[in-house]
């Protein structure tokens, strides 16, 4: 499990997610973009969207044996990057993250379907 690449590129992930989260609600970035008034609403639901990343790169590093499955939360990861990202800009930085993990799940997945062709 922590011998493969992609779980390395998910624990990256993790780690600027977790700090995407504790940043906002400790009041420490005010990286609202779009929404420029100081609405704590808004600043708990980017937080909220950071918690959610957090948990999804932590379940995908979980699901080390159901790649299809891992490559599937890889792709909503994306997409709540990119809703992160009308929050907080410095989102960003997780999104190649989540793209080499992605691409190193899915040559894992062609990996073992040319295996199994073999035999």
């Amino acid at each position: 499990m922590i011998q493969r690449i992609q779980t390395l590129y998910l624990l990256a992930v993790v780690l600027i997610a977790a700090a995407c989260t504790y940043l906002s609600l400790s009041g420490a970035v005010d990286g609202q973009i779009i929404i420029k008034w100081a609405d704590t609403a808004m600043v708990y639901v980017g937080a909220a969207l950071c918690a959610l990343l957090c948990c999804d790169a932590l379940i995908c590093i979980f699901f080390y044996k159901y790649r299809k499955s891992q490559m599937a939360l890889c792709l909503s990861m994306m997409f709540t990057t990119l809703a992160t990202l009308f929050f907080y800009f410095w989102t960003v930085a997780a999104l190649p993250f989540i793209f080499l993990a992605w691409r190193a799940i899915r040559a894992d997945e062609r990996l073992i379907r040319s295996i199994d062709r073999i035999r």
